[in-house]
């Protein structure tokens, strides 16, 4: 694998910032440029909404939650960029020992603070979910004992 390939390779697809700069990066490569991260422009942290990732500044509200801790209340992506320690929501979570997280209010499920269906319990680690009866409806339980009581 040359060296391009292997800078390609390295990009996590699943976040804004990500396919944007594959798409510049796809451009330039098309054109043999010598360094194919030229054209990528970092954000301007000062520019960009509240709601941006405190690590890397995506601010679409469909790939944000807020870590809703006491004196926290930052707003975390769920892509990983190019670290390797995985999402940056979940590194935060672990990092700092917090537990609960909302939606974005204009994302697609709206300002959700996710919960346990039965229980009410907050602890992200904790929830797990199973179908509903329609495709369209995911229920959220907690792992202990709410969804082991199913069975």
């Amino acid at each position: 694998m040359d060296e391009r390939e292997d800078r390609l390779g390295k990009i996590d697809n699943s976040d804004v910032v990500s396919q944007a700069s594959l798409s510049v990066i796809s451009q330039d490569t098309d054109n043999n440029s010598v360094d194919p991260y030229a054209n990528v422009q970092p954000y301007d942290f000062e520019k960009l909404p509240s709601h941006k990732c405190a690590y890397c500044g995506v601010h679409e509200p469909n790939s944000v939650v807020k870590c809703l801790a006491k004196d926290c209340n930052k707003w975390f992506c769920n892509g990983k960029g190019l670290n390797e320690y995985g999402s940056h929501i979940i590194l935060h979570l672990a990092k700092r020992k917090h537990k609960e997280i909302s939606l974005h209010p204009e994302s697609e499920l709206k300002d959700v603070n996710l919960a346990c269906h039965t229980c009410n319990s907050k602890n992200i680690f904790m929830l797990g979910y199973t179908p509903a009866k329609t495709d369209f409806y995911a229920i959220l339980l907690c792992r202990e004992p709410c969804l082991k009581n199913l069975s």
